[in-house]
This record gives C-alpha cells, sequence and structure tokens, in this order.
C-alpha cells in the first residue's frame, strides 16, 4: 500500500522535522522489500548521506535500516557495507555517541553477515570494539565474534 509514495517518504529524508525523517528512514528501509522498480537503487546515495548529518539518532536510523535493504537487495550489500565501516569520518557529538553507534553497526552486521562480502573488513572492525569503552558495544562485539566464529563463517 506504501510503495506507490515511495518518493513521498524518500523527501521526508530532507524533512526538518527529525521525528518524520527518522520514520521516513525506516519506512523507506522497509520498502526495499517490495521494491520491484529499484527506486531505492537510485536514491542510495542520498539515503546514506544522512550519516554525515552530525546526529546520533539519524546514523541510529540508517545503519539499523541496512540490514533489511542488504537482505532485500544483496546486490548492494558491498556499499552498505562500505558505509556502515566509515563509521570513524561519521560526525558525532561525542566520543560515547560514536561508541554507541558503533554498537548498532555490530548489531546490524550480525543481521546479515551472511551476505556480507568483506568479512575480513567487519571482523576486524569488530574486533577492535572488544576494547571499546562502552560495556554493551564490548558485550555485542564478543558475542558477535563467538556466533560467527562458532559456525566458521570467517
Amino acid at each position: 500500500m506504501l510503495y506507490p509514495y515511495f518518493g513521498f517518504f524518500a523527501g521526508q529524508l530532507k524533512n526538518k522535522n527529525n521525528i518524520l525523517k527518522w520514520h521516513a528512514i525506516d519506512i523507506v528501509a522497509n520498502l526495499t522489500i517490495i521494491d520491484v522498480k529499484k527506486k531505492f537503487d537510485r536514491f542510495i546515495n542520498k539515503y546514506y548521506r544522512l550519516l554525515y548529518e552530525g546526529s546520533l539518532i539519524t546514523a541510529g536510523h540508517v545503519i539499523a535500516g541496512s540490514p533489511v535493504i542488504a537482505r532485500a537487495k544483496p546486490y548492494l550489500e558491498p556499499k552498505i557495507t562500505k558505509e556502515i565501516l566509515r563509521i570513524e569520518k561519521i560526525p558525532l557529538p561525542t566520543a560515547e555517541c560514536r561508541n554507541i553507534l558503533k554498537g548498532h553497526a555490530i548489531t546490524a552486521f550480525d543481521r546479515y553477515f551472511k551476505l556480507i562480502k568483506n568479512k575480513t573488513g567487519v571482523v576486524c572492525f569488530i574486533r577492535k570494539e572488544l576494547k571499546n569503552r562502552r560495556s554493551s558495544t564490548k558485550k555485542k562485539a564478543k558475542e558477535f565474534l563467538n556466533k560467527w566464529t562458532e559456525c566458521n563463517c570467517f
């Protein structure tokens, strides 16, 4: 029912009202599941540019939507993974915000790890987070590595 309005929701990503923007980020990601006309494909750069707005919540929504997009459009996975791995370049208000976002990235990678072509890059990123000052991010890194090591997936 919402797919015909993809353009409307994509337009809301520029909305100054953050609540509307965050909902639009989530909706656009979910619409990729049925995106038979590949509307998102033409829009991917604008979607990931939202990471650089300086907002933890906006970046968190983009990263949270990434596994949905990667599973719906596996051919976009390399671009999606590359964007998330640039996490150190994302402008954020504090180091703690970056640590929180790294935890979101680990969760995202876990949700589509089997599709990831650059498993080495992702695993290297996550191994570094075993020393993260934020305990929840450190815990996510440890759980991720334990889970994927057990199945010999990398």
